[in-house]
């Protein structure tokens, strides 16, 4: 299981996710997951905005990244907004059809290293369109290695269509601890139900949700939250 959460936050911004959490009394790390919608189509993003934000973290794990070069102009911004150097590394494009996604994970280089282990699941079986993403970090202020891994659940038509890849998420836990063993993980993004849902069940008998009430994902009216969806 992964290690006791000692706080947690939501930030209230655009129409999106960032939940916080410290998971150290005594070394805290802020570690994010944000499901930036689209994240590399269009113009309409304002990423002065989304660095703004950002900048309030010492690792992000970007869900829903059209294109790496979002990610890359991102860490510039970061670099040039805090004058203190940022890494980032995504996935390659994942998706079936035509549609594809990346995941994404940028940091600031004071608080957390990249250590090894990137990898997209291995999912023999084809259950997920997107198929989760995970690396091993290492916090610099007390030398704990974690692994923190993203996921964004297909929403489909209905609930039912989200049944297979949440209740292979269970499966997916115990694979983490094969590929990163003795090491503190964290499963975090857009899960698309919440976290009391029956489908998790199994899931929640080897981790905990970390916000089990109210709601995290912000409606389209300003201020509103809509669902819990998006957890860690």
């Amino acid at each position: 299981m992964c290690r006791k959460i000692f706080g947690r936050a939501a930030i209230r911004w655009a129409a999106f996710l960032l939940l916080c959490l410290s998971f150290s009394a005594y070394a805290e790390l802020r570690v994010a997951s944000w499901n930036i919608q689209n994240f590399g189509w269009g113009k309409k993003k304002d990423y002065e905005a989304v660095a703004t934000v950002v900048e309030r973290f010492d690792l992000v794990a970007v869900v829903e990244l059209m294109r790496p070069e979002a990610l890359e102009d991102l860490e510039r911004r970061l670099e040039r907004r805090t004058g203190e150097p940022w890494s980032s590394l995504a996935s390659d494009a994942i998706g079936r059809s035509g549609y594809k996604e990346h995941y994404g994970f940028i940091w600031r280089e004071s608080a957390v290293s990249y250590v090894d282990g990137a990898v997209v699941f291995i999912d023999v079986d084809d259950t997920f369109a997107r198929e989760p993403f995970s690396a091993r970090f290492r916090n610099r202020q007390n030398g704990e290695v974690f692994a923190l891994a993203a996921v964004h659940i297909f929403y489909g038509k209905s609930v039912q269509d989200r049944l297979p890849e949440l209740r292979a998420l269970a499966e997916y836990w115990d694979w983490l601890a094969e590929i990163y063993p003795d090491t503190p993980r964290i499963l975090a993004g857009d899960f698309n139900i919440a976290p009391d849902h029956t489908a998790l069940a199994t899931l929640r008998n080897k981790a905990r949700p970390v916000i089990t009430q109210g709601a995290t994902t912000l409606s389209s009216r300003d201020g509103r939250y809509a669902n819990l969806y998006d957890n860690l």
